[in-house]
């Protein structure tokens, strides 16, 4: 998703003599986005789709510093589980980051992510917790929900630390190679890009969608609502008790 300024492979600190033309780049490859396709989802909850672009980072050699962002979307209402920004992009930083979208919004029936190993801890749960098949992979481009939605937090919210950084770096006021430089850089701007993130969200969730004329909260809402009904209208409402 970003233009690295160290090769992981080689870890060979990249001299970007045109660091306009590849913001350029990178911004024409967020705005690319795959045509709509027509996936409606049955029920809220029936599939959660999730990915980790690095969008805001500065990749060292140390797989430890790299500054992300994670986030999972319902693919029915288009709800935002979760968004946050973290100091890596471990197995075990994911999966809390699941963890934070399950404690508000349940458990989802399925999970859709791309083939990245920091997915390894939300699939060995998934389908502990619902079995075989509930967890889909593939490319990420074919992901359309989460794709749209990182067009959308890339250009509300990230794209100014992401410029921000850039300028730094080309100013001479932060080196990437150096631990100390990246260390300030988390302490300082973590909490605020969070921040940013959750008023984003917020905002998401109340915005109205086009396609359907409502916003992704009340959609969610509304399909938790339906979801009950159809169970209870199916036999299966003992599993809720009975209210006298």
């Amino acid at each position: 998703m970003v233009v690295p300024v160290i090769s992981r492979k080689r870890g060979v600190y990249l001299n970007l003599t045109e660091p306009t033309m590849a913001a350029m780049s990178v911004n024409t490859k967020m705005l690319n986005v795959l045509q709509k396709l027509n996936l409606q989802q049955a029920f809220p909850n029936f599939e959660r789709e999730k990915i980790t672009p690095d969008i805001v980072c500065r990749l060292s050699t140390h797989e430890m510093e790299i500054l992300g962002v994670s986030s999972g979307i319902d693919g029915f209402s288009r709800l935002i589980t979760f968004l946050k920004c973290t100091g890596n992009n471990t197995s075990r930083t994911v999966l809390d980051c699941f963890f934070s979208g399950v404690a508000k919004y349940g458990i989802p029936n399925k999970v859709r992510s791309d083939k990245g190993l920091e997915y390894v801890s939300v699939a060995n749960y998934i389908l502990i917790q619902k079995g075989p098949n509930t967890m889909v992979t593939g490319k990420s481009t074919h992901n359309q929900r989460i794709e749209r939605l990182w067009r959308d937090v890339y250009e509300g919210v990230l794209s100014y630390f992401y410029n921000l950084f850039y300028f730094k770096e080309n100013e001479g006021y932060l080196d990437p190679l150096k631990l100390t430089n990246l260390a300030a850089l988390h302490f300082v701007f973590m909490d605020e890009i969070n921040r940013k993130l959750q008023f984003w969200a917020e905002a998401w969730a109340g915005h109205r969608l086009r396609t359907v004329n409502s916003s992704p909260l009340s959609l969610w809402t509304s399909g938790q609502l339906q979801n009950a009904r159809q169970e209870l209208s199916e036999g299966k409402g003992k599993q809720y008790g009975a209210g006298l």
